[in-house]
């Protein structure tokens, strides 16, 4: 994550982060020796390093925390607030059969 705030090239090993939101800084390589080292050169490119600039970060602007104080010291807390309700249908359910 911290990676893309600096637009830093990132090498990524194995498919631990497969399927996980990322920035375009991030190269996939698979835990083996020259995809390893396949990634990392590609990564010291000047063309990859030049097409990180201006690169949105997926995971916010670094303001988080303040946004979160913001919504926490404003917020008017009630019962309602702390209550969840889900809707539970009295219909039944319909299992349909293949044609």
């Amino acid at each position: 994550m911290e990676t893309a705030s600096f637009g830093l090239p990132t090498v990524n090993i194995g498919m631990r982060q497969q399927g996980r939101e990322r920035a375009r800084n991030v190269l996939d390589a698979s835990p083996d020796i020259a995809s390893i080292l396949q990634m990392v050169e590609k990564a010291k490119t000047y063309e990859f390093r030049r097409s990180l600039e201006g690169m949105e970060n997926p995971y916010g602007d670094g303001r988080a925390s303040e946004k979160i104080l913001q919504v926490l010291t404003t917020v008017h807390l009630t019962q309602d607030l702390l209550m969840k309700r889900h809707e539970i249908s009295s219909a039944p359910m319909s299992v349909s059969s293949p044609a």
